[in-house]
C-alpha cells in the first residue's frame, strides 16, 4: 500500500512539474522571451520599424494573447503565433512589411489582406495586424512584452534613448539596437 502511494506522489508531482514546463498554466517566465533588437527611425529604406523577440527556451510558445507595449500603447497578438525554441520572431509596424534588396516583398501570414499586408511571400513568423504600432520613438522609448497568464506579467523590457550612439548596419539610414 505504501508504494502505490509512493508512486502516485511521484505521479502527481511529475505532472505538475510538466504542466509547468509546458506552458499549459504559465505560459512564460522572464526572460524566456527577450526583446533581441528593434529598429526604430525609419527612413526611405526597405526597412519598417520593428520588435524582434526570441525564444530561450527548449520548447516552442504561442504568443496567442501576448501583447507588445510601445511607449504605453499595447498590441494584443491575437491569432496562433508561434515562436519555435530557440527561434525568432518579428512584429512589424503599421506598414507590415519588408523588403529585400532585389524588390522582393515579404509579409506576416497572419492577417493578410488587401490593401495592407500584401506582397510577394508571406512568412509566418512574422506578426502585423490594423493597430500595429505606427512607429518607434526617434528619440526615446520604451517596449514591453507581456505574457497572456491570468495576471499578466512583463516578460521582457527595454529602454532606449536616440541620443545614445547605437551601431547599425552599413546602408540603412534608420537606428537599429
Amino acid at each position: 500500500m505504501k508504494i502505490k502511494r509512493k508512486i502516485n506522489k511521484i505521479k502527481v508531482v511529475f505532472t505538475v512539474w510538466m504542466i509547468i514546463h509546458t506552458g499549459v498554466i504559465f505560459s512564460a517566465n522572464t526572460g524566456d522571451i527577450v526583446i533581441t533588437e528593434f529598429f526604430y527611425n525609419q527612413s526611405a529604406g526597405n526597412l519598417p520599424e520593428y520588435v524582434e523577440l526570441f525564444n530561450k527556451t527548449e520548447s516552442t510558445i504561442d504568443l496567442d494573447g501576448w501583447k507588445v507595449e510601445i511607449d504605453g500603447i499595447q498590441v494584443e497578438i491575437d491569432v496562433t503565433f508561434n515562436i519555435d525554441s530557440h527561434g525568432y520572431v518579428v512584429i512589424l509596424s503599421s506598414s507590415g512589411l519588408l523588403r529585400s534588396e532585389d524588390g522582393t516583398t515579404y509579409c506576416s501570414s497572419s492577417h493578410y489582406g488587401f490593401p495592407f499586408n500584401v506582397c510577394d511571400l508571406t512568412i509566418d513568423n512574422l506578426f502585423w495586424r490594423m493597430g500595429t504600432f505606427s512607429d518607434l520613438s526617434n528619440t526615446f522609448g520604451t517596449i514591453k512584452i507581456w505574457d497572456n497568464s491570468t495576471t499578466s506579467i512583463i516578460v521582457d523590457s527595454v529602454a532606449y534613448n536616440g541620443a545614445t550612439s547605437f551601431s547599425f548596419g552599413e546602408g540603412i539610414s534608420g537606428k537599429s539596437a
